[in-house]
């Protein structure tokens, strides 16, 4: 129950799952061998609201089209799965890392994102790196100190504003400096994550065994 203009607004909603069960397999392209049997679980949902301060029914129409939507999402998820399959297949990949053109591969593969055998990195498992942001932060906490060290050693508190200003002005270099030092660490790790996964991505062969 929501209050809402001081009103009381009571909120009725139905919602509809579709689902699908399948299972994959893949031959690792690192050590050749070939991973038992996964089973993994598409759901995808939709779901209607009425409002109102009575008790509003839904039509068997209203119900129908909710579901039928369910049904639409998991096809088009389905469909987009079998895509990012074709692109891993032929070897293409759109953004700077695999996984961002194969993403659905990676919600949905969870289970097998590492080869069981010798632990090589499949290319559709999400990786993550610090990003730039966090290093400045951290450069912040570093600086601080340094700049409140020469605000005491060269008295600049007394100065007014303008010793305020040069107190800070360490503080503001190194978090410049923590930043683009942060984008050549990325770009590094970035780098040594797709020259590792590259040998094993274009030799991957992932078998999907859909239940209709």
């Amino acid at each position: 129950m929501i209050n809402y203009a001081g009103q009381k607004v009571v909120g009725y909603s139905v919602t509809r799952k579709s689902q699908m069960t399948f299972r994959y397999r893949y031959t690792c392209g690192h050590c050749g061998r070939q991973t038992d049997i996964y089973e993994s679980m598409i759901e995808m949902e939709s779901t209607i609201t009425k409002r109102g301060s009575n008790n509003n029914n839904f039509t068997v129409d209203e119900v129908m089209t909710t579901q039928k939507k369910a049904n639409e999402y998991l096809l088009q998820c389905i469909q987009e799965i079998q895509e990012e399959k074709q692109r891993l297949d032929n070897h293409y990949y759109n953004g700077s890392l695999p996984f961002e053109s194969l993403k659905y591969l990676s919600e949905y593969l969870k289970e097998a994102d590492t080869c069981p055998y010798c632990g090589a990195v499949q290319p559709w498992k999400k990786r993550y790196f610090a990003s730039s942001g966090m290093w400045t932060v951290g450069f912040f906490f570093i600086g601080l100190p340094v700049s409140f060290g020469v605000m005491k050693l060269f008295n600049l508190e007394n100065m007014g504003i303008p010793g305020l200003i040069n107190a800070v002005v360490p503080l503001v270099i190194t978090m410049i400096l923590g930043f683009f030092l942060a984008r050549f660490r990325r770009k590094k790790q970035i780098a040594k994550y797709l020259q590792d996964v590259a040998a094993t991505a274009n030799a991957t062969k992932l078998e999907i065994y859909w239940n209709y």
